[in-house]
């Protein structure tokens, strides 16, 4: 795990902010604020070359940021892998990928 530390200190020294919305605005992915059922907190998605980060508009901006930082942890870390379809379509279990996300956030 001291990997995802040194990386962390590596976006802060280049983009110079904590922030995960700021962060995400200089990766150029867009924040979307969805009402998503009280369950999702949020989603990362890729369209045509264009990254989306999806929150729960209902969540506090706490949970909101956490959540923004989360996703932001599959950004650099999971690429092509996808929760659901993990979940539901393989015989892995997500958990490692959500607990490396949890960890980066």
């Amino acid at each position: 795990m001291m990997e995802i530390e040194k990386f962390v200190q590596k976006l802060i020294k280049k983009y110079h902010t904590t922030c995960p919305f700021e962060l995400a605005a200089a990766l150029n992915i867009e924040i979307w604020y969805e009402d998503l059922s009280p369950s999702t907190y949020g989603f990362i998605y890729r369209v045509l070359r264009r990254k989306y980060i999806a929150l729960n508009r209902n969540h506090s901006i706490e949970t909101q940021r956490f959540t923004c930082a989360h996703e932001l942890g599959h950004y650099f870390f999971d690429k092509g892998t996808g929760y659901y379809f993990i979940e539901q379509h393989t015989l892995f279990h997500p958990g490692k990928y959500e607990r490396r996300a949890n960890h980066f956030a």
